[in-house]
């Protein structure tokens, strides 16, 4: 698996680059005691006297103290996605096809849909979080009957290709026919291509909401 993920890389970026080309002294002085005089006989001593003073013990007052009430955490709830495909020809069609949430970078399935004939889907139980739509457009090689390309909805859009055993790539500024003309390339590596994809990077599912996702692919 990790060396096919290599070989992937590798031949990705082969195929992308040929398309865009302080010591001090110290001195130490005696001094002699002169002889002792004027030497006198010692005094008395003054006996010592004792002074008792009387303190009062402390009164102690006891004070309460509040002890906050613990907050409840609150729980993320699942979400919903729901919404409708379109294809948008000389008219706007509903598209069937399916609609995947996968993890950021992995490509991981998080949760998938289909559209019904009127091109709508709802996706439910989803955890909370940020996640890339995929939205199929083919699963062949072939342009779908009618169109010269396919562009994704917006400039925030990218075309993905899932290819066997899970890998995946993005291209930004794509199309579905140069998202295929490269996975023709990349089958002598036996890099096989399971489907072609309208992908937004980001989507944010909010807690407990019913998020909404319109998409629009043009046939052109």
């Amino acid at each position: 698996m990790n060396g096919k993920r290599s070989r992937f890389a590798i031949m990705l970026a082969l195929i992308l680059v040929s398309l865009s080309a302080c010591i001090g002294q110290v001195t130490l002085e005696a001094t002699i005691p002169s002889p002792l005089t004027n030497i006198t006989s010692p005094t008395d001593t003054p006996a010592p006297t004792t002074t008792m003073t009387l303190t009062s013990e402390p009164t102690i007052t006891p004070t309460s103290t509040l002890t906050p009430t613990p907050t409840e955490t609150e729980i993320p709830m699942p979400a919903s996605l729901k919404g409708t495909i379109y294809l948008e020809t000389s008219g706007r069609d509903p598209f069937i096809t399916s609609i995947d949430l996968r993890e950021g970078g992995s490509f991981t399935l998080v949760n998938s849909g289909e559209t019904d004939s009127r091109g709508t889907y709802n996706l439910t139980d989803i955890e909370p979080g940020v996640y890339e739509v995929w939205v199929l457009i083919t699963s062949t090689t072939s342009m779908i009957s009618g169109c010269n390309n396919i562009l994704p909805p917006d400039e925030e859009w990218e075309i993905g290709i899932m290819f066997v055993e899970e890998l995946g790539m993005r291209q930004k500024n794509s199309s579905l026919l140069e998202a295929i003309t490269l996975a023709e390339i990349l089958e002598s590596s036996d890099l096989l291509a399971t489907g072609f994809y309208a992908v937004l990077p980001e989507m944010e599912i909010i807690s407990g909401v019913e998020n909404e996702l319109v998409v629009i692919l043009f046939c052109t």
